[in-house]
């Protein structure tokens, strides 16, 4: 499913017009988007939480030369996803 279907399915439950559903949904993942940004978690009860995370450098080994070195290409930021309780309830 992707955002439009999403939008459509909204506008299905919500009787609301497939513009206004598609800008609540675009409100909607723009909220998580900003909340990550800023470092805080987002929690939504019953379907998961939100969070990014900040995985360092790593010492790698070049295996010819036996030295180490940092790997600065693995240094990033990583979203994660914690599943929610009634998700996962929904697909048993």
């Amino acid at each position: 499913m992707n955002k439009d279907q999403l939008a459509s399915v909204v506008a299905a439950e919500v009787g609301l017009s497939q513009t206004d559903a598609k800008s609540a949904v675009e409100a909607v993942f723009d909220g998580i988007t900003n909340g990550m940004k800023n470092g805080d978690k987002v929690s939504i009860a019953g379907f998961g939480q939100f969070e990014s995370r900040y995985r360092a450098a790593r010492q790698g080994r070049n295996p010819a030369t036996v030295t180490t070195q940092k790997l600065f290409l693995c240094q990033k930021y990583l979203v994660v996803r914690l599943t929610g309780i009634l998700l996962v309830h929904g697909f048993l």
